[in-house]
């Protein structure tokens, strides 16, 4: 992946916001080393399959992968 990497630390309730606006993460809550995000999308971004922690598939846990966003409940 070429690009910027960029590292921020917010708080449960704050957000961040992408391309204008068109994504924006919400940290819902965080709990040990699980958070809960919020992901609101524009109907034409494509999300990709999440990477996992190296060996997590080898210490029993089930991987979930994220399906492609069509339409944006509340």
């Amino acid at each position: 992946m070429s690009g910027r990497r960029l590292i921020r630390q917010i708080k449960a309730g704050e957000s961040l916001s992408f391309d204008g606006g068109r994504v924006v993460v919400t940290l819902r809550q965080r709990t040990g080393q699980r958070a809960e995000l919020s992901l609101h999308l524009e109907d034409d971004v494509v999300v990709d399959k999440p990477t996992h922690a190296r060996g997590e598939e080898s210490r029993g846990r089930k991987v979930l992968h994220a399906r492609r966003h069509t339409a944006m409940g509340t």
